[in-house]
C-alpha cells in the first residue's frame, strides 16, 4: 500500500508552498524529494502538531506518520495535506511497533528525514547512529524530563504510580534518543541546560524552535476593547506542580483588597491531588468568590480566555504550555512564572509579566500592576502578544523552521553539498 501510494504521488505535479520551493538550489531539491517518518500517536490530542507536520508534507515527496491504529485524517485534511500518510500501529506497546515500522520503511522505501516526538523511535534510531546513512535524524523534546526528577520530583507532592511510571519511562526515552539523534530542538531557550547538564549533550547539538499553535482558531475578539470582567483565569490539571498553592494564597490577598475580584479555575482533577484540591477551596476564605469549572474541550475556553481580565499561570515546570498560548492568541494578557518553558513564549518579556517561582509577594506586587495597567499599555500589551504568536507559532511559521533545521542538519552531515 505504501509503495502504491508513493508511486501515485510520484506522477503528480508538487504543489508549491512558500517561495524557497521555486528555487532549485540542491537543499530545495533534496526536501522536495525527501520521506520523512514522524511518530505521532494521537492527532486530536496534537492536532496543531499534525498541522505542522501536513504543512511539511505539501512540500515533501511522502510524510509518513506513525499514529495509533484508531486514528483518521479528517476529509479536509485528506485533501489539505494528499501527501501525507498515516501508518496505523497497535496502541499497545506502541513505541516497540513505531520503531519496528521505521526499520522497515529505512530498509524499504527508504527514507531521508527521521523526526522522534517522544522517544518511541530510540531503539532503531540508536540502531543507526554510527553508521554512515543517507536520513537524518531529529528529536524534538516536548518537556525535559531529567529536570522534572531534579527540579519538581524533590518537592514530595503526590502522585500515582501511573504518572510515576510514566515520567520514569520518558526519562529512560530521553537518554537513549538523545544520544541517537543528530539535533535536538527544544521548547524554550534554557531547556538545553537540562539536556546539557542532565544528558551530557553538547550545546551545538540543541536549538530552540517556538512550539505551534492553532492562530485561526484562537483569535482575539474583534473590538479590542480593555473592559473585561474583572476575573482571574486559570486553566489546567488542578495539581500542586502547577502553582495553585501560590495561586489560592495569591487570590486570598488580591480578593480582600478588591470585592470585585474574581478567580476561575478550569481543568482537571487527578487523582493523587483531588483531596489537597478540595480541601484547599472548601477552606479558602473567598471560596464564594472561585468558580470551578471541570474539563472543557478546547473550542469552548475560547470565550473563558476573550473574556476574563488577566490569565494567570504560576507552575513549576513546564514543556511549553498550550493554554498560555492560547490564552494570548486570544487576546488576554497573562502572568507567568518565570521559567524555560514560558520564556519559549515570550523570549525578551515584550507581553507577558514574569514572576518569580513561588514567590508569593513578588506575584502579588506584579498581578497588582498588571490589573492598574494603563488602558494603552494594556491593549498595546493584548496586541504584541497576538502579533507575536501568529508570527512564531502558527503551524506554518514553525514548519518553517522545522524545515530549515532539517536541511542544515543534512549539511552538517555531508548529506547535502
Amino acid at each position: 500500500m505504501l509503495k502504491q501510494k508513493e508511486q501515485q504521488l510520484n506522477m503528480t505535479t508538487r504543489e508549491k508552498v512558500d517561495d524557497i520551493d521555486h528555487q532549485k538550489s540542491p537543499s530545495s531539491l533534496w526536501f522536495n524529494q525527501a520521506r520523512l517518518v514522524i511518530n505521532l500517536p494521537h492527532l486530536v490530542n496534537y492536532e496543531d502538531t499534525l498541522a505542522v507536520v501536513g504543512e511539511l508534507s505539501r512540500s515533501l515527496k511522502l510524510c509518513y506518520v506513525l499514529t495509533n491504529e484508531d486514528q483518521v485524517l479528517t476529509n479536509a485534511q485528506q485533501q489539505r495535506w494528499p501527501k501525507l500518510e498515516l501508518i496505523p500501529l497497535p496502541r499497545e506497546r506502541f513505541p516497540h511497533h513505531a520503531a519496528s515500522m521505521l526499520n522497515y520503511l529505512i530498509k524499504g522505501q527508504g527514507v531521508e528525514i527521521v523526526h522522534d516526538l517522544f522517544g518511541h523511535l530510540s531503539k532503531t534510531c540508536e540502531r543507526y547512529s554510527h553508521l554512515k546513512r543517507p536520513f537524518i535524524i531529529i528529536h524534538t523534546q516536548r518537556t525535559t524530563n531529567w529536570g522534572w526528577f531534579s527540579r519538581v520530583r524533590p518537592l514530595g507532592y503526590q502522585i500515582d504510580f501511573r504518572y510515576a511510571g510514566q515520567r520514569v519511562r520518558s526519562l529512560c526515552f530521553d537518554t537513549r534518543i538523545l544520544h541517537a539523534a543528530d539535533h535536538i530542538t527544544v521548547m524554550g531557550p534554557g531547556h538545553e541546560r537540562d539536556l546539557i547538564d542532565g544528558h551530557g549533550i553538547s550545546k551545538h547539538k540543541v536549538s530552540f524552535i517556538p512550539s505551534e499553535t492553532d492562530c485561526e482558531r484562537f483569535t482575539p475578539p474583534n473590538q479590542l476593547s480593555t473592559e473585561r470582567e474583572n476575573t482571574l483565569l486559570y486553566t489546567g490539571a488542578f495539581v500542586r506542580p502547577k502553582g495553585l498553592d501560590l495561586l489560592f494564597d495569591l487570590f486570598a490577598q488580591l480578593g480582600e483588597r478588591d470585592p470585585t475580584l474574581r478567580l476561575s479555575l478550569i481543568g482537571r482533577e487527578t487523582p493523587f491531588d483531588r483531596r489537597w484540591f478540595k480541601d484547599r477551596i472548601s477552606s479558602h476564605p473567598l471560596k464564594e468568590r472561585i468558580q470551578v469549572t471541570h474539563y472543557l474541550p478546547r473550542g469552548e475556553l475560547i470565550n473563558h480566555y476573550r473574556s476574563a481580565k488577566l490569565y494567570i499561570f504560576p507552575s513549576l515546570f513546564e514543556g511549553s504550555p498550550r493554554s498560555l498560548r492560547e490564552a494570548i492568541a486570544c487576546g488576554t494578557p497573562a502572568v507567568a512564572s518565570d521559567i524555560p518553558g514560558h520564556r519559549g513564549i515570550d523570549p525578551q518579556g515584550d507581553f507577558i509579566h514574569f514572576a518569580p517561582v513561588n514567590d508569593l509577594d513578588s506575584w502579588v506586587r506584579i498581578i497588582t500592576q498588571a490589573i492598574s495597567e494603563p488602558p494603552d499599555r494594556y491593549r498595546r500589551r493584548m496586541r504584541e502578544g497576538i502579533e507575536h504568536l501568529s508570527i512564531h507559532h502558527r503551524p506554518s511559521a514553525v514548519a518553517k523552521r522545522w524545515r530549515e533545521t532539517y536541511i542544515k542538519v543534512a549539511q552538517q552531515r555531508g548529506i547535502l553539498p
